[in-house]
């Protein structure tokens, strides 16, 4: 099962979440959580929070990317 994954959209500095949102397909996300593997069916403009630190699977490269940028800069 290959999705498109999904698009970051902000991270809140504060609480220290990422949030996420659905691509232009809108389907399917999965996310893990610790050992378990959360699965989410969204609509156009839902969205869902992730507790920092948390990965993200089968997203696009381009949101790994994002990803590992925003966790280097954290790091500093």
């Amino acid at each position: 099962m290959n999705k498109k994954g999904i698009l970051l959209l902000n991270y809140d500095d504060k609480q220290r979440k990422l949030n996420f949102a659905t691509d232009n397909d809108n389907k399917l996300v999965v996310i893990t959580s610790g050992k378990s593997n959360k699965v989410a069916y969204m609509k156009e403009n839902d969205s869902v929070e992730l507790q920092f630190g948390e990965e993200v699977v089968n997203a696009k490269p381009e949101l790994i990317t994002m990803k590992q940028k925003l966790n280097n800069y954290l790091s500093l």
